[in-house]
């Protein structure tokens, strides 16, 4: 027995401490090849269009984005397109900063150079392009782990608490969803660079040395390519100097040794450069703003929003957190100056993030923006657990952990399964807390988009009312149908005349219009009502269906809208009827097909009758 635990001290004492960055690494490598990828891929919303500067340079050569819709349509659902294209004086630019890209390039190239070699899809977005910018995270994660275990050994942090709090980190925060499923946005990526830029920038003012100014420049300028408000990291340096004395000294010194500053300076600029060019090369000028119609507002900052609501509240979807700030009990009484210093830089980044127009950062998992910053809490942590006087602090933190963990893999798996929504409030926070249940699936999802679809079908009502209709499509389904077998066609359950459609989980979409552009009156747009009538035999909750119009050509559908089934109004056995009024412009073509029909997403069966278009 005493063999083993010398054995098992051997091993955990040396090999596991030693290399605990590169294992929790693997583990998250493991884990994103298998469970990660959100609709099979990693490239996804804003991370389209970071990811759009390499394919529009090196496979399209179009930085137009021209072939946005190819991709698209081709690898994505209609409800997951993102625009990132932005009309500046009639030229096209990418909305995105180019920091990302940057950082991928190297991944990107391998992944194109294995495809051309092993004969997969060159397009840029195939899934080996996918796996690489999973890949990417995973590296990048493993740079910024790394440099927060130098990080932590300055500040006297020992190895064990140092591998606790990266374990926590990354296992009981918002880190292991924006590395395993949102693997293309900025935060993972950020995260290292500010991390390192930390480290490097500390070692500096620590022994003065120049390859350390070099590389703090060079992740400075990797840090505002990335997002250009995180320039703010620079006023973290009067507490990564420690007092100051230091800061004075160490300031007048890099003026002195001048040579230092103006090679640091062009590092620096040789990086952030990289986004005038390519503004240049989009739209004609070297400095534009993308973001149109948006911005900061700094007489308005939502600080108690960002850091307690039930939207995207910091310490609500984050709670461990809340304990890092027990750091600044033993950071005051090591050294007060660092404590104010370190609070002042949090506060300042907190009233930056929360006077952004969307506070809340769009539909994401918890509170996206801080995690850039993460590597102040992973200092806090560090204090608070190296903190001899109180004990209980160090324990109660050791103690919550399991819990933090377990809650936050809860929430990663109820956001991937469309149970915690982007938009929540009190009620639906405490409805759905810790429920994995599959009832909950999407649950909040429907119910806001059946909001937002009767407030989007009040407007479209609207515009129909002085309208009157030029030509009516009707479908009773009694002719022959020879697109239907037989079996879906039902003779028993009707609403007029003799037959319906019966639709199942093996037959879910119904027979329905469809029709070429070139045979409506008006070829310039659609604008339609339509109506049907569904029978719904029991269980609402379970036989949901979907009035669909679409349009399409050979490539795929470019416009889609639909009008779900609300279960609260369905009358069972009995007939119901459902409508939709769309409207759709810039049609590509008249050979373009427009179809109209009912899509069925239930677990049963329904029957469809009496489809009714009007065409305006």
């Amino acid at each position: 027995m005493k063999e083993f635990k010398k054995i098992f001290g051997i091993i955990f004492n040396g090999y596991i401490i030693k290399y605990a960055t590169f294992l929790i690494v693997v583990l998250m490598l493991f884990y994103t090849w298998q469970h990660g990828r959100y609709n099979g891929n990693y490239i996804n919303s804003d991370g389209k269009g970071y990811y759009a500067y390499l394919t529009a340079i090196f496979i399209y050569q179009d930085l137009d984005y021209n072939f946005v819709d190819d991709y698209e349509m081709k690898y994505y659902a209609p409800e997951s397109y993102f625009h990132f294209k932005s009309n500046i004086k009639g030229e096209i630019a990418n909305i995105t900063f180019a920091g990302i890209a940057v950082l991928l390039l190297p991944f990107f190239l391998a992944a194109h150079v294995g495809s051309m070699v092993m004969g997969y899809p060159t397009d840029g977005y195939a899934p080996l392009y996918q796996y690489a910018v999973g890949f990417a995270a995973i590296f990048y994660l493993f740079l910024a782990l790394w440099g927060l275990k130098k990080l932590l050994e300055i500040y006297g942090v020992g190895k064990y608490n140092t591998v606790f709090i990266q374990v926590l980190l990354v296992f009981a925060t918002p880190i292991y969803y924006y590395t395993t499923v949102d693997a293309s946005f900025t935060h993972v990526y950020s995260f290292a660079m500010i991390t390192l830029f930390f480290y490097y920038a500390k070692r500096y003012l620590m022994d003065f040395r120049a390859k350390h100014l070099y590389l703090a420049f060079l992740l400075l300028g990797f840090i505002t390519l990335i997002r250009p408000t995180n320039l703010m990291v620079l006023a973290a340096l009067p507490f990564l100097a420690g007092s100051w004395p230091v800061l004075k000294d160490r300031f007048i010194g890099l003026f002195k040794a001048y040579k230092k500053l103006i090679i640091g300076g062009i590092i620096f600029s040789a990086v952030v450069f990289i986004q005038p060019l390519l503004y240049y090369a989009q739209v004609g000028d070297f400095f534009v703003w993308t973001y149109t119609g948006v911005g900061f507002n700094f007489a308005d900052p939502h600080i108690m929003g960002v850091l307690f609501s039930y939207k995207k509240g910091l310490f609500l979807y984050t709670p461990v957190l809340i304990f890092s700030l027990l750091g600044f009990i033993h950071m005051f009484r090591r050294n007060a100056y660092e404590a104010i210093s370190l609070l002042l830089y949090m506060l300042l980044f907190t009233y930056i993030i929360s006077s952004w127009w969307s506070w809340w950062y769009g539909m994401s998992f918890g509170h996206r923006a801080f995690l850039d910053h993460y590597a102040v809490f992973g200092i806090l942590f560090g204090m608070a657990l190296t903190d001899a006087k109180t004990k209980a602090i160090r324990y109660l933190i050791y103690l919550i952990m399991p819990f933090m963990i377990w809650m936050n893999m809860i929430q990663v798996y109820q956001f991937k399964n469309w149970i915690l929504y982007w938009d929540m409030n009190e009620e639906m926070y405490w409805r759905v807390f810790l429920k994995t249940d599959e009832s909950y699936n999407g649950m909040l999802w429907r119910e806001a988009k059946l909001k937002e679809q009767e407030k989007q079908q009040q407007i479209m009502e609207s515009k129909f009312k002085d309208l009157v209709s030029d030509n009516t499509y009707e479908d009773n389904f009694e002719r022959d149908l020879p697109d239907v077998d037989e079996y879906y066609v039902e003779n028993d359950i009707f609403r007029s005349e003799n037959t319906s459609i019966r639709l199942t989980s093996r037959y879910q979409y119904s027979h329905g219009l469809k029709t070429r552009i070139e045979n409506l009156a008006d070829t310039s747009r659609v604008l339609i009502k339509a109506s049907v009538w569904v029978y719904v035999p029991e269980f609402p909750d379970m036989n949901t269906f979907s009035l669909i119009v679409s349009i399409e050509n050979e490539q795929g559908t470019y416009h889609y809208h639909g009008v779900d089934s609300r279960s609260d109004e369905i009358k069972t056995a009995g007939w119901n009827e459902i409508e939709i009024a769309s409207e759709a412009h810039n049609l590509k073509s008249t050979d373009d097909i427009l179809k109209v029909y009912v899509w069925y997403t239930g677990n049963h069966e329904i029957y469809v009758d009496d489809l009714k278009v009007e065409f305006y």
